[in-house]
């Protein structure tokens, strides 16, 4: 198992914002496609399929500006120690919460001050799913995500 620790407002593991495309890769050594987001992408979006990772590139030059995370059986994400996807999402909305304020909006939750979001599309149903976890963990630099409070204030 890979295990790729998320530092906020720098990236996950090796991948930082504002490398070049051509260092993600080298660095990941896994296989890639690619794919645009949107007809209005500027890059192509670099996707990790196996490694549970798609890259988003700004810039002139390609430059990494986003990584959306997901659960992938040979990945880890460790932010603070605590795997983001085998950590109940209760749990981990606690983890972060303990350090930036949050935003819940219609099945994401955004953390501005650590600049990392979580999603998923539906909420945790009980009868369906064994374990309440999130889809997708978003890590952005500096900025990326705008504060605008609404749910909680951190005392």
């Amino acid at each position: 198992m890979r295990t790729f620790k998320i530092t906020p407002m720098v990236g996950v593991g090796p991948v930082c914002f504002g490398i070049a495309r051509e260092q993600v890769r080298k660095a990941l050594r896994a296989d890639f496609d690619t794919f645009r987001k949107s007809q209005k992408s500027r890059h192509e979006t670099d996707a990790f399929d196996t490694l549970g990772m798609h890259i988003y590139y700004t810039g002139d030059e390609p430059v990494v500006g986003f990584v959306e995370l997901w659960d992938e059986e040979d990945s880890s994400f460790l932010f603070d120690g605590h795997d983001v996807f085998r950590t109940e999402a209760s749990k981990l909305v606690g983890i972060l919460s303990a350090r930036s304020d949050y935003n819940n909006d219609q099945g994401s939750i955004v953390f501005p001050k650590l600049q990392v979001a979580l999603y998923r599309s539906h909420p945790f149903d009980p009868d369906v799913e064994e374990f309440d976890a999130w889809e997708a963990f978003s890590v952005g630099p500096t900025g990326y995500f705008k504060p605008r409070i609404k749910n909680r204030s951190k005392s």
